[in-house]
Order: C-alpha cells, then structure tokens, then sequence
C-alpha cells in the first residue's frame, strides 16, 4: 500500500511539473488568440447545430420507417429522406403561424428531438456499419479522396455563403423570414413560389447559428446520401460497383461544389436514390409499405425542386413495364397510390402559394402576386440553347459540352458516368433476377430523365441545365457501379480489364480533388473560420466589389430603398435592396410604363431612394437579349440622366433616385 502511494505521489508531481512548464511556455509564446479561439467555438456550435437538425431530421425518418433487413447505411440514408421533408412541413407550419422567433422555434425543435429521442439514438447507430463497406485498396482510395472532399467543403462551408444562388434565393428566403418573424409572402422575389423544402431546413440552422449552419446542413445531407448509396449498392451488387457508383458522382466538380454553397441539389439526390431504393424494395418484397414510401419521397422531391418530379415519370412507367405477374388494373392501382402519396406530400407548397398569391403554380403558368404578363412571359420564354443536334445524344453532350457556370448544360458533371454505364449488359445473364431488376428500374429512369430533358430543353432556355435533373443521377451512378462490377475480373491477353478501368476511375476523381483543392486554396477559408480575416475582407476577396456594394448599401441611411437592375444578388443587403432576380426588371417596367418619366415615377411611389446599376450585368445582357429593342435601351439611358450623380462602385453605379437639375 505505502509502494502505491509513493507512485501516485511521483506520478502527481510529474504531471503537475509538465503541467506547469506548459502553462508557463503558453503564456509567453501564446499558441492561439483570442480571436481563433472564437472562431474555432463558433465553427463547433455552427457543426453542433446543424448535426442537430440532420440527427432530428433522421430520426423522424426512423421513427416512421418499418423494420425490415436493409442494410443500415441504406436504412440511415432513406431515414433522412423520409425525415426531412416531414420536418420541413412541420416547420412550415408552425413558422406561418406561431412565427419564427427564437422561442417558438426552440421549443419546436427541442420538444421534437426529445419525441424521437430513441429513433435518434438508433439512426445514429447506424454509422457504426461504416467499416464493412470498405475493403480493398480500390474501395479504400476512393473512400480517402472523398474524405479529403468533403473535408475541404466542410471547412469552406463554414465561411460566409459566395455561391450565385444561394445570395439569390436559397438563403435569402429564409433570411426574409428571421427578419420578419414570420414565414409570408416576399413579393421582390420570384423564388418564394419555388418549393422550399431544404429552406426550412437552413431557417433553422440560420436560426440558431446562422448562415454557415445552414450550409453545413446540406453539407451533411449530401455525405449522408452518399453513405446511403454506398450501403444499398453493397449490399446488392457489393463493394466494387458500390464505390465505383460514389467515384461517379463526386467526380463532378458541380455536385461536389454544391456542398459547401448552400444549393438544394444534394436534398434532390438524397430524395432521388431513396426513391429508386425504395421501389426496388417493394419489387422484392411487394410490401404496400415501401410502394407508399416511395410515393410520398416521389412528393418531397417535387416539394424540393420541381424538376425532381421526373424520377416520379420514371417509377410510373416502371411501375407499368416491370413487375411481372401482375394485371394491368393491379399496375395502374400501384401508380395511383404511389401519384397520390406524391401529391399529398408536395401539397402544403402547392397550397402555401394559393393562400398567398391566389396561384397555386406560383410563379408559372398565369399571373398572380408580383408576376404580371410581361415577367411571366419574360421568364417563360428564355431563348433555347442549341438545336436537337444539342441533346440528340444527351448523356454525351451533357459530360463534354457541360461546363460549370458556362451556357447550355451548365454543369460538369464528370466522365465516369457516361463512362461505364453502357457497361451494365456485360455478364448479364449472370445476375440474379433482384440485380436485374435493380438494373432495369435504374435504365428506365435514366431513359425517362435523357427524354424529358431533352424536350425540356427544346421548349426552354432553363431546361437544358445539368443541375435541373440530378434526380435522375443516383441512378445513373448505380449503372455506372455495376459497368465497373461487369468488367471487374474480365482478363484477357495479359490485360486486367478491371485494374485499368479502376485507375481510370481513381483518375478522374483524382481530378476533381485537385480542382477541390485548388479552388479551396483560393478561397482560403480556414483564414476566417481561424478568424485571421474577418467576413467582409472574406467576402470582398471572394466577390470582389459586390461585397464592397453591399457594404455600401448597408451604411445608406435606415429608410433607404435600392432597387437593383442586373443584379440579382440580394442577401447581404435584404431589406435594403430589392434584387432584380431573374434579371426582367427593366424589361418589365419598360414594357408596362413606356416612357423613363413614368418608369422613375413608379419607382418612387413604392418607395426606392436609391438604384443600382450593375453595368457589367448590362455589358453582358445587352448583346444577348433579343426582347429589348433600340428604342428600349434608348429610354434606359435617357432614365439615367435624370438621376442624381452616381457613386461609383467599379462595375457598380448607385444613383439617388432624384431629378437632376
């Protein structure tokens, strides 16, 4: 007893002498300060929050999901799915009538995580099946490079939102919101008649973290939905197709920029896979169950985006050709209920538009609220890209042609894809009935989506754009996973087939690392989240003089209003500013008030003090816009010099609504 004690008592004072020369080497060198410490702090409560919500999220999803032997990554993954669009229209609820103020929203979200308090703990478990699908060197490189991925957005996630859309629409809504306390019509922007399904989501997280919780959310959503496929694909085909299926969809640069911008895409995806999932269950199975599933996750991908919608067409027109034993009235029954599950989960955003504007199909279709005839019109009837020659072979034309931001597809998407899909006839008659019916859903999707699109595409300008279809892409990944499973052990003439294809592959993903890490150099967003720059230096390097604009819009006196002209970005200065979001302000007022006097006129009558010009948007619209003539242009430039002296703003020009004298 005494030998013990003598060894607590050396082991005591040698942690204590360790202790003590530490604390005294940090108090002169100071490893950190105090400005990196908050920024660490804030960048955990900002993950701990939006792990919050996709726990909660998941757990609703669990609670509801029947016990059945998916695999758990698969289970998670669907979970999420079922979850989130339950939660999202729970929020929608109670934030159009009790308000969204911090307490309501609080108690909301508190009292639902103590509800699903089990359901959680038991959807988090799942993760713990996240070693059994990697193995081999093949499996564990792609699962290594898509780590480095996601490490690097989860980082850049945590700085100030710069991507388009996101200062558009995706965060703006939400901010509107907040700033009200209440979910209610936003007049100044088109968007709010969009399904907003991932929004209540990012209301939340902007809520009770702000907007870098938000982006982690989908940030989150989207490893999720790839864990998920993972499962699903391993536990069907096995591991080589299922991280071949993952390699497929991160090799595209815009789906895995999309995790750290605050888009909705990753919501679609997750919603895509589980929909295909889940009518494959049901093939297996027949459970009404899972063909209910299926229906209602058809309605929350409608409810996210409504081009999502098109996996709804391809597991109708499976429900017709696939199953087999069935009459043609059982066939017709089965797509009945899987349309009216979707209906009833899209309904609550087909009604909030109604009760707001009048016009269900808000903004489409017919005027209602702020979409009069001529930005109806404006909007549908964006010039079409391209002829048939464009999207004859659209899979094809949609990889080479289809550049991120660039006209046309607008999207790249990366080249495994296209790749090893047309792989999946190989040993065919191999596979069980269950993988080829796996295979079949998964082509007639795929067939359906290339269709719609490609029509689509010829009655739009907007329809030929990647992003608008990504439902259709978990599908497309599992074909391109299997063409890898085909070709895997295929040998002949001294060639492993499979070896080279699989370097190929861990190429092309090596790609999209390297342009991942050099546009992460770029940002450079660790130097705020460590807060060695604060946000408007961030902001003003990423965005140039838009931050600086914005900055400058801020400072203007409380009464202030500045209407925006080719300028749609409008989160960093809302309630400011009023966005010209889908760039048909002037083609509107021109088109409804004639003359610049009557156009300024209206102007003020609603209550701008301010414009501002975005002379490069202008520079860029003006040779490309064929609905607005000589004479069009003409009446903008005779408005101007009725305005006051402008403040200069590089391609920015903010002029006081006044008349010069």
């Amino acid at each position: 007893m005494k030998k013990n004690n003598q060894t607590l008592y050396y082991g005591l004072f040698a942690l204590a002498s360790l202790l003590t020369a530490m604390l005294g080497y940090v108090y002169t060198h100071k490893p950190f300060t105090a400005e990196n410490l908050i920024g660490v702090l804030t960048a955990f409560w900002q993950t701990l929050i939006a792990l919050f919500i996709i726990a909660v999220a998941g757990g609703i999803g669990e609670y509801f999901l029947k016990a059945d032997n998916r695999h758990e990554l698969e289970r998670m993954g669907i979970s999420l799915a079922l979850g989130i669009p339950i939660l999202s229209i729970a929020t929608l609820l109670i934030g159009s009538t009790i308000g969204t103020g911090i307490f309501s929203l609080t108690f909301f979200l508190a009292l639902t995580g103590f509800l699903c308090r089990k359901s959680i703990g038991k959807w988090v478990r799942h993760l713990a099946r996240l070693k059994t699908i990697i193995s081999g060197k093949y499996g564990t490189a792609i699962a290594v490079i898509a780590a480095l991925i996601f490490v690097m957005h989860f980082v850049t996630a945590l700085a100030p939102p710069t991507m388009f859309d996101t200062l558009v629409y995706h965060f703006t809504l939400p901010q509107a919101y907040l700033q009200t306390g209440k979910i209610q019509y936003v007049p100044d922007n088109m968007f709010w008649g969009m399904p907003q399904t991932t929004e209540m989501l990012y209301l939340l997280a902007m809520r009770f973290a702000g907007m870098e919780s938000a982006t982690l959310v989908s940030l989150f959503i989207g490893l999720t939905a790839m864990l998920g496929m993972a499962g699903y694909i391993t536990n069907r085909f096995g591991k080589i197709a299922a991280w071949t299926g993952i390699a497929a969809i991160l090799a595209g640069e815009t789906l895995t920029a999309a995790l750290s911008s605050g888009y909705i895409e990753w919501t679609v995806l997750l919603l895509g896979w589980a929909i295909f999932a889940s009518f494959n269950y049901w093939l297996e199975t027949r459970n009404r169950n899972d063909l209910i599933l299926c229906g209602a996750l058809c309605g929350a991908a409608i409810g996210t985006k409504y081009t999502a919608g098109i996996v709804l067409l391809g597991i109708m027109v499976a429900l017709i050709f696939l199953p087999v034993l069935q009459t043609w009235k059982q066939r017709i029954s089965n797509a009945l209920l899987v349309g009216i599950f979707a209906v009833l989960f899209s309904l609550p955003w087909w009604i909030k538009n109604a009760v707001f504007t009048g016009n269900p199909f808000y903004p489409f279709f017919f005027p209602a609220g702020a979409m009069n005839e001529f930005r109806l019109f404006n909007y549908q009837h964006v010039p079409i890209w391209g002829n048939w020659s464009s999207v004859i072979l659209l899979p094809w034309q949609a990889t080479f042609w289809g550049v991120e931001a660039k006209d046309g597809f607008s999207a790249s998407i990366g080249a495994i894809l296209v790749g090893l899909s047309p792989l999946v006839w190989i040993g065919w008659k191999s596979r069980t009935e269950a993988q080829r019916n796996n295979i079949k859903t998964a082509l007639l999707i795929v067939f359906v989506g290339f269709v719609v699109w490609a029509i689509g595409s010829r009655v739009s300008g907007l329809l030929i754009q990647s992003r608008l279809f990504f439902g259709i892409f978990p599908a497309w990944a599992l074909l391109a996973g299997v063409g890898m499973d085909s070709i895997w052990y295929l040998r002949a003439a001294n060639i492993r087939f499979g070896r080279v294809a699989s370097a190929l592959t861990l190429l092309m993903l090596g790609f999209n690392l390297f342009a991942t890490w050099t546009g992460f150099i770029v940002r450079d967003p660790l130097a705020y989240v460590i807060r060695q720059e604060d946000d408007q230096g961030y902001l003003a390097r990423n965005l140039g003089m838009y931050a600086v604009t914005m900055k400058t819009i801020q400072s203007l006196p409380a009464d202030s209003r500045v209407l925006m002209l080719w300028e749609t970005r409008g989160l960093a200065c809302w309630p400011k500013c009023d966005a010209d979001e889908v760039i048909d302000r002037w083609y509107d007022d021109v088109n409804t008030f004639q003359t610049p006097e009557k156009i300024l006129a209206s102007w003020q009558e609603k209550g701008y003090t301010h414009l501002l010009l975005n002379q490069a948007g202008v520079d860029f619209v003006r040779p490309r816009e064929p609905r607005l003539t000589t004479e069009d242009w003409e009446k903008f430039e005779t408005l101007l010099t009725r305005l006051g002296p402008p403040t200069i703003l590089g391609s920015y020009a903010l002029y006081p609504l006044q008349t010069s004298p």
